[in-house]
């Protein structure tokens, strides 16, 4: 089993063999963007542009659209079958590409909002360069991911099968050095926790293909890779007492930072469409 991230292709063919089953096991990502949105109250910010990066299937357009009712709302996500579902949904058009290739203008967007959008990044510079490369100076990103924690009882079921130890996630204190290191400056960061639990085996592994995270039988690994041996882990997966004795773990790791209003580094080089000519669907 690798212990790295899926390419950035290889995640669009999971999410767009998802397109149609990835609503019924959104609920982990709407309870993460409403702990989010709740860190965003105490800041005072009025975005012209407002980036909705990773939007997946548009669940969280209407919410952004709310909270920001005078900025103009882009949405973006990489895999075509969910920028689809994503503008059908919410009427608006919805640009198709991935991270760290972002068709925007150099310091174009006033808020970057990313729902569990870096724990799919295998490159995670190259994808804090591109949100620093295309927010304003003074701008924020303002994102939610996933802590080295999460998945915590997989590791221990891979343990016990002789698995290498699978660690993709970055750790806060790393995660604010990068942050730092690629633009960005006053960085907050804070960690919180969700555990979900299941009756049954099959409920767990159904809802984890359906949100990206394990392989389907039509699509490459997700978060926990192509090499994930499904009955081999069920023997193994630790289980806890009471009617539902699987359980999953997740840090959550919640952070912001700002736009540094002096230039940094040149990021990668990205293809940029202005805001203007983006089309309707």
């Amino acid at each position: 089993m690798s212990d790295a991230l899926p390419s950035a292709a290889a995640l669009q063919r999971v999410f767009d063999a998802r397109v149609h089953d990835f609503d019924e096991a959104a609920f982990v990502y709407d309870e993460v963007r409403a702990r989010l949105f709740a860190r965003l109250e105490a800041i005072n910010v009025a975005p012209e542009r407002v980036l909705d990066l990773g939007c997946a299937s548009g669940r969280g357009a209407g919410a952004l659209a709310k909270r920001f009712p005078a900025s103009e709302l882009i949405l973006l996500d990489g895999s075509g079958a969910m920028a689809r579902k994503a503008s059908t949904r919410t009427g608006r058009p919805v640009l198709n590409a991935a991270l760290p290739r972002l068709p925007l203008a150099d310091a174009s967007i006033g808020l970057v909002f990313a729902n569990l959008c870096l724990p799919f990044c295998d490159n995670l510079r190259g994808a804090l360069l591109a949100v620093a490369r295309v927010l304003e100076p003074g701008g924020l990103f303002a994102f939610a991911t996933l802590g080295p924690d999460s998945f915590a009882e997989f590791k221990v079921a891979r343990a016990a099968l002789g698995n290498k130890v699978w660690q993709p996630f970055v750790d806060m204190h790393h995660l604010g050095d990068a942050l730092v290191q690629s633009g960005m400056a006053g960085p907050v960061l804070d960690v919180d926790y969700l555990e979900i639990s299941y009756r049954e085996w099959d409920t767990l592994w159904r809802e984890l293909v359906a949100s990206g995270a394990a392989p389907g039988q039509n699509a490459g690994g997700g978060l926990l890779g192509s090499g994930v041996r499904r009955q081999a882990l069920e023997a193994e997966y630790p289980k806890v007492g009471g009617e539902a004795p699987y359980r999953i773990t997740l840090e959550l790791v919640f952070g912001h930072a700002w736009r540094n209003r002096q230039p940094s580094a040149e990021g990668p080089a990205e293809v940029v469409v202005p805001i203007r000519e983006i089309k309707r669907r």
